[in-house]
């Protein structure tokens, strides 16, 4: 039977300002079970778990909240959910994972690895060194620009026994590199496929041509002997590159098990790693004759992708992008800076502000919904202070009430007001929307 919704409502609250917080409670858990879809009761119900200190209660309450949410496509808002579950549980796996597969569909990939290695990081730490591997994976499907995060994926694949997947990645990764002009690169993935499948003639080929063209003629002989790449093959392959024939020396081995816990070390070392920022198409530096003595390790390109983060441009792309956006919004140009802006808004550090440019143009413009997903982002964004947050949230809401949806700002304004306390007129407006829910 249908309950007394307005009632129930007025008797909840009436008992929350009485400090019956159990009670009102049952009454939110009422409300929330008549209609499992109204997030906005849904939220209030999470937020009183929290007061009451049943934290398991609120983090599952806020997983089907946020669950909801994306099965009907409020993708951000869903996001935004979870990022309140870590707030409560930082470690939280579920959450975590949820956060970062968000933010990947949302095109936001440094925020996806940020989760996502958090998720390994927990993983590693409770002993589940496979579910840790797995995360390595997803990451390095994230961006195919990423060279670093694939490197670490193909390894990963390693350590779980896929070694077709594994093979896949290496030498799709050598490719890659190759056409980037970085051959010195291209020899990590080029001898780990060498290693996992010896009969390979043109890989082994073509690490001998790279090891030759960069002086290491000793090491380019030990990948033509005869015995992996036929006596005909090698005999023509060294007068090509006019090196002296080389004993038969045996394939490097696949890892045994006993070694794989060492070399999974690598792998999450390189996802730390991959977490920094750092410009994958930046040229390599030159290697010293210290380095070329000795085989390339992927311990050494982690290396160089740090000392490439370090000494990349000043003139970050984010910082260019929000100018242009900026002079084009004073200019007038509102259509013309929303590109610009969106290009800054993947940057951590320009998040905020660009975000919070981009949802004024769009209300401008009278796109309220794409104002709204803006304010979302503006929200989530890292290195904001208290203030700008709470004044973001506080338009969020006025947006979502203007745009006809009273119960989601309601929600937001509860949000505000639970980390905010007496925020501007924010009493009044919850009592009106409360008001206006409940049909009074």
């Amino acid at each position: 039977m249908p309950i007394d919704r307005a009632a129930t409502l007025r008797q909840a609250e009436k008992l929350l300002r009485q400090g019956k917080l159990d009670q009102a409670i049952a009454e939110y858990v009422r409300l929330v079970e008549d209609q499992p879809r109204d997030w906005s009761n849904a939220n209030a119900l999470g937020d009183l778990y929290v007061r009451a200190g049943h934290l398991e209660r609120a983090i599952e309450q806020f997983s089907r909240i946020a669950e909801s949410l994306s099965e009907q496509g409020f993708v951000p808002r869903a996001s935004a959910v979870y990022k309140k579950i870590l707030k409560l549980k930082p470690d939280a796996d579920h959450a975590l994972v949820r956060a970062g597969e968000f933010a990947a569909q949302q095109g936001l990939l440094a925020d996806a690895r940020t989760f996502f290695a958090g998720a390994a990081q927990g993983r590693r730490t409770r002993g589940d060194m496979k579910g840790a591997l797995e995360i390595v994976i997803r990451v390095g499907a994230l961006d195919r620009s990423d060279l670093g995060a694939r490197l670490a994926a193909a390894r990963a694949r390693l350590e779980l026994d896929d070694v077709p997947g594994a093979l896949q990645e290496f030498n799709d990764l050598a490719a890659t590199l190759i056409c980037e002009e970085r051959e010195v690169d291209a020899l990590v993935p080029l001898s780990e496929v060498a290693g996992l499948d010896p009969g390979n003639t043109h890989v082994r080929r073509e690490l001998a041509r790279i090891l030759m063209a960069h002086g290491r003629d000793a090491e380019a002989a030990k990948y033509l002997t005869a015995d992996a790449v036929g006596a005909d093959v090698q005999a023509g392959q060294i007068a090509d590159l006019g090196l002296s024939p080389a004993p038969p020396v045996p394939p490097v081995p696949v890892p045994a098990p006993d070694a794989r816990a060492a070399a999974a070390a690598n792998v999450e070392e390189g996802l730390s790693v991959l977490v920094d920022e750092f410009n994958p198409a930046r040229p390599p530096v030159p290697p010293t004759k210290a380095a070329a003595a000795a085989p390339p390790d992927i311990e050494s390109v982690f290396a160089q992708f740090r000392d490439e983060a370090e000494n990349r441009s000043a003139d970050d792309p984010a910082d260019v992008a929000y100018t242009r956006g900026m002079a084009l919004v004073e200019a007038g140009d509102l259509e013309s800076s929303i590109e610009p802006l969106r290009v800054a808004a993947r940057s951590p550090g320009r998040r905020f502000a660009a975000a919070s440019l981009l949802a004024r143009v769009h209300q401008q413009q009278n796109s309220l919904a794409d104002a709204i997903e803006w304010l979302g982002h503006a929200v989530d964004a890292p290195e904001t202070s208290a203030q700008e947050r709470f004044e973001t949230l506080f338009r969020l809401a006025e947006l979502l009430e203007l745009s006809g949806e009273p119960e989601s700002a309601r929600a937001v304004f509860l949000e505000l007001q639970a980390d905010a306390g007496e925020y501007r007129d924010i009493t009044g407006r919850i009592a009106r929307l409360s008001r206006t829910q409940g049909g009074g």
